[in-house]
Parts: C-alpha cells; structure tokens; sequence
C-alpha cells in the first residue's frame, strides 16, 4: 500500500517518510536537506505536436555514488501559436465574430502571449499592488495599481521627455473565466523641474467584484523597444452581506520629509495616501497608511468602541508595537465604516524586509479583526 507514496515522491523530486513515530526526526531532516539546493532551468524545445510527458534525467558529472533529488519529468504544454489550427466551419456572422476577436497588431498579440504566458515578463520591471474597500450590494471595490520603473521606459529626446506604453490587466476567478479587464496605450512626461526619484508611472483601474477569489494580471509593452514586464497576484474578496467585524485592505504610501505636514480631514483620507506599488520605503521617509475597520457593534446612543494596535514584523519577530489607540468616530456620516490613518518614521528601522499588522479590536462586540502588508525599508 505505501508503494504509491515512494513513486510519487521519487517522480516529484520528494522524499517519503513512512513508518516512523519520530515524526519530529524526520521532518529536522527533510528540512536540513532542502535548506541548500541548486536551481536548475532550461527551455524544452517545442514539440510541435500535442502534449505529452517528457522524462529529465539529471546526474552530477564524474560523481556516480551521489544521487540528485529532482522532478522526474513534465507534460509539455502548448502556447496558442503552437496549437494546430481545427477547421470549424462557420457562417458569416461567426467569421465576424471571430475575426473582431483577433488581434489587430503585433503589440496586441504580444500583450496577449504575456498576459497567457505562466511564467513573468521581465523586460519592463513591472510592480502590482492590490487593495479592496466595501462597496454596495456586499461587492468590494478592488483597486489595482501597476507601476513601472521608469528606467525600463525607453523615453525620447528633448525638453520633455515622453515615453509610450501599452497597458493590459485582467481579473480572473477561480474557474478561469475573466471578469474584468482593461486596456489602453499611455504615456508619461518626465517634468524635468522635479527630482525624477519623485516621479513614479502609476496607473489604477478599479472594478466591482463579489466575493470570492482572483486573480489579477497585468502586462505592460514599451512601445518603443517592443519589451513586456509582467506581474501577477491573488487577492479573496470577503462577503460584507454577512456584517461581520473586519477590516479593509491597508494602503500604503510614503510621507518624504521634503513634502512637509499636511493637514487631512477624515473626507480626504483617501486621496490623501499616494499609494506605494513597489512598497519600497527609503529610511529618511515615513510610511503613512490608511484601512477602513467595518461593521463595529453599536449600542445608541453611544458610538462604537473599536481599539486598533499598530505592529511591524520582521522575519516573524515584533520590532514595533504601539499602545492601542481608540478610534475616534466624530463627524462621520456611517460608524459601520471607519477610517483609520497613521504615518511612522522609518529612520530606526535597519534596510531589510517588514510586515505592518493592524489588529482593530470590538470592546463592545468582543471580536478581533486583523490585516497584514509588506514592505520593504532601503
């Protein structure tokens, strides 16, 4: 009976562990040995028919008595223009149809083969941030912004410099159907009277989505040099008919000390953080965050009674914790949605990699609801 386990961890390049109540031992090992490794990759030639499995045999030159723990083989795929071509017969209106649903251009079918390809593009670095509010009908709001780093733009000549792109972004479901999409060429003019590290090409696009899991894609072509960037990431959407206490997504920015104070109403709070895509935060700024906490338990004619405790993390381990604050609702229209925003100096925290918690807390409902991002300190 345990000889499928053996044939599959030898096919998929793992180890099975069987009969041992020293489960503690077994695992110390198997972590052990996968702590260094070496990453092995290469292109298949296409096999210009359809899929099939394909073995990999990998040994250490001149070392027979060792032996390499790897992935036995694979099922080659095929893109879209290696797949045979079916005649289908159609009729007029479906040979319109068809036809308007091809691509146009080469810029277009090389969005496409980005957008399609599994692995990333990176000839035009490519950053993707996420983020969701509540929106009517329990549907969120998802925000997605992409940025690109400007030294990947091929920008032209002169007083003001411009460069063109071509931007792609979809949001796909969990059965792969796509439910929102955009699609636009864009530029961007360099202002030559500003420092350039405080100019950034950001571009949102926002959809309605009801709940459950996506995922978004976004794919970028410089105009100019023909080269695509790529980045991907999943986002769940929860259900807010349920009324249940939690919180948003945190939206991150960044404060220069160049930019000064600025005085933010509750109505501003929004528009007042310039999301950060990238999330890399230089030392000398601070970091300014906003999250909305929904559906805090009331009892008229008292308002809600939420406390919400700042923490950064880093490599698992509190740097940071600050004392609880209360929320303060005054002047807001609906309590069942509260904003919360801070900002923080970064100046005492070492270059490296973090995560910001937000943990807001129902003194009244006795529940706990927290959101967690990640940054990067420079």
């Amino acid at each position: 009976m345990q000889a499928p386990l053996f044939s599959l961890a030898n096919e998929t390049g793992g180890r099975a562990l069987v009969n041992s109540n020293a489960l503690l031992h077994s695992v110390s090992g198997a972590l052990k040995e996968t702590a260094l490794y070496y990453l092995l990759a290469w292109k298949p030639a296409s096999s210009g028919g359809e899929p099939k499995y394909q073995r990999i045999d990998v040994s250490v030159k001149g070392r027979a008595d060792l032996r390499v723990i790897v992935r036995r083989g694979f099922i080659n795929s095929q893109t879209a223009s290696e797949a045979p071509a079916k005649e289908v017969p159609k009729n007029k209106k479906q040979e319109a149809a068809a036809a308007a649903e091809q691509p146009k251009s080469a810029a277009e079918r090389e969005l496409l083969a980005a957008m399609r390809s599994p692995l990333p593009r990176a000839g035009v670095a490519t950053s993707l941030a996420l983020g969701y509010v509540n929106a009517p009908d329990g549907k969120a709001l998802l925000t997605a912004s992409v940025e690109l780093e400007r030294s990947s733009l091929t920008f032209s000549k002169g007083e003001k410099p411009r460069a063109e792109f071509d931007l792609l972004c979809a949001v796909i479901d969990d059965h792969g159907k796509p439910v929102s999409s955009f699609g636009k060429s864009l530029g961007f003019t360099l202002d030559t009277t500003k420092p350039e590290s405080r100019q950034h090409v950001v571009y949102s696009f926002q959809a309605l989505l009801a709940p459950g899991l996506y995922q978004v894609r976004a794919v970028a072509r410089d105009s100019q040099s023909g080269r695509t960037g790529s980045a991907m990431q999943w986002v769940e959407i929860p259900d807010f008919t349920q009324r249940e206490f939690r919180l948003s997504s945190i939206f991150l920015g960044e404060h220069a000390p160049d930019e000064g104070a600025v005085a933010v109403g509750t109505e501003d709070a929004v528009q007042s953080v310039y999301l950060s895509v990238a999330r890399r935060f230089a030392r000398t700024s601070s970091i300014r965050f906003l999250a909305y906490v929904y559906n805090a338990a009331a009892v008229a004619p008292a308002p809600p009674d939420v406390a919400l405790q700042v923490q950064i993390f880093r490599d698992n381990q509190p740097v940071f914790t600050a004392p609880l604050s209360k929320l303060k609702t005054e002047g807001l229209a609906d309590t069942s949605r509260i904003p919360y925003m801070a900002e923080l100096a970064l100046e005492s925290f070492p270059a490296g990699r973090y995560v910001l918690q937000l943990t807001a807390i129902d003194r009244a409902a006795k529940t706990v609801a927290s959101q967690r991002a990640s940054f990067i300190v420079e």
